[in-house]
């Protein structure tokens, strides 16, 4: 995912269909994957966002927790976890979720229910 559709610039992003060996109503087979860029790209912001000392947010660290320890148990629904890792030695991570079917960006302008989801913004917008 790039462009518009990137929905921030923290890492890569991909949305991928999957295929179970046995089918099952309660799996997803479309997920989203996000993983950092490299070091090299932005390695001030990588540390930042990505780091444990005294200089790093561990942003991604908490971003993975939430996933891992908070589904089910918040007023809200949030995109079911399929697989979460991090290297705290590198900051290398990898999240894959359930892929939230947003609606298409040209029905923006038109009315939604309550807790409906709405067409997500490009980036930056």
């Amino acid at each position: 995912i790039d462009g518009i559709d990137a929905a921030g610039g923290a890492g890569h992003k991909a949305i991928i269909e999957v295929e179970y060996a046995n089918s099952d109503v309660s799996l997803h087979t479309t997920l989203f994957v996000k993983m950092p860029w490299q070091m090299s790209v932005n390695e001030k912001y990588r540390v930042l966002i990505s780091g444990t000392t005294e200089l790093g947010l561990d942003l991604d660290g908490s971003e993975l927790s939430v996933y891992q320890h908070l589904e089910g148990r918040l007023p809200v629904p949030i995109p079911k976890l399929y697989f979460a890792d991090i290297s705290r030695e590198t900051t290398n991570y990898i999240l894959i979720t359930e892929c939230i079917p947003f609606p298409p960006r040209d029905r923006m302008g038109e009315a939604f229910a309550p807790l409906a989801i709405l067409p997500k913004l490009g980036k930056f917008q």
